[in-house]
């Protein structure tokens, strides 16, 4: 009876030590896969650092094979995809990557741009938001909501976007002009030309923000400034069309100044403006 318990014992022993031999070789196994997934993944990186990206996807497609749970390797091989326009297949290996980690702020981001220039709003609209409650304060996905709600006509919603993402991010040039834009189609204006003169503070050459300044300012019937504004605009941007045509505007309705408005618009059209109005104006003029 003794023999059977110390038999028993023995037994019990070899299958534990069984068992670490297994642990072992298992552990030796996954360490020797990573090292060759992460050969693979860095073979990946040089290769696209050097323009070639057919090899570099393959790279990384084997490195993933090895290793399935690669977020680096899903990540780069995602926006090699996106870099090269191959965006059904950025689709995917993004949507793997957020299978696996579904608060991956990065991968969020770019599927959420990715499905916005596709015209796919709604899809967007639920990674960006699932990402700006990740990240409360992620700008560029705030102004990408704040784009969208514009395109949708939904300008409170746009308002509220663009207002997070200067927040967020107080020298966001874009972010403030296109705040701007929408505070003047809301009929805001004083609130539109503080964003507008804080968009051409963060960058002086901004000759659309000056144009749009001119605008408001001729709203306002702050005609002195609005006329300054235009011509920086124009100094800034000698072939916008568009700030002549806005100028020639101003002359000839704000300042009822006809012969400057005629020179004005004569210059619009000079550079390929289309206005019906005013090409109807210059040939008259020239009868």
């Amino acid at each position: 009876m003794g023999r059977g318990c110390v038999r028993t014992g023995l037994l019990t022993l070899g299958g534990m030590i069984a068992v670490v031999a297994v642990g072992i070789l298992w552990t030796g196994y996954a360490s020797a896969a990573t090292d060759e997934a992460k050969q693979y993944y860095n073979q990946g990186m040089q290769q696209a650092s050097q323009g070639k990206y057919e090899e570099a996807a393959e790279s990384l497609r084997t490195a993933i094979e090895i290793r399935p749970r690669y977020e680096e390797a899903l990540l780069e091989l995602a926006q090699l995809y996106d870099r090269q326009r191959v965006f059904d297949k950025a689709v995917t290996v993004y949507g793997q990557l957020l299978a696996l980690r579904p608060d991956h702020q990065e991968a969020l981001y770019a599927l959420g741009y990715l499905y916005e220039s596709q015209g796919k709003s709604q899809e967007a609209k639920e990674l960006l938001t699932r990402l700006v409650k990740l990240r409360p304060d992620h700008a560029d996905a705030y102004y990408l909501l704040g784009m969208m709600a514009e395109k949708a006509n939904s300008l409170v919603e746009a308002e509220q976007a663009y207002k997070k993402a200067v927040a967020a991010r107080p020298d966001f040039v874009d972010a403030h002009f296109t705040l701007g834009f929408t505070l003047k189609s809301k009929g805001e204006l004083e609130p539109a030309a503080q964003e507008f003169r804080t968009t051409v503070k963060l960058k002086p050459d901004y000759a659309e923000a000056y144009m749009n300044l001119g605008v408001v300012y001729a709203l306002q019937r702050k005609f002195n400034d609005a006329e300054q504004a235009y011509e920086e605009a124009i100094r800034l941007k000698p072939t916008m069309a568009e700030a002549y045509y806005n100028l020639g505007v101003f002359y000839e309705f704000h300042m009822r100044d006809t012969v400057r408005a005629l020179a004005t618009y004569k210059k619009y059209l000079n550079l390929g403006g289309t206005d019906e109005r005013v090409q109807r104006i210059v040939r008259e003029f020239k009868k």
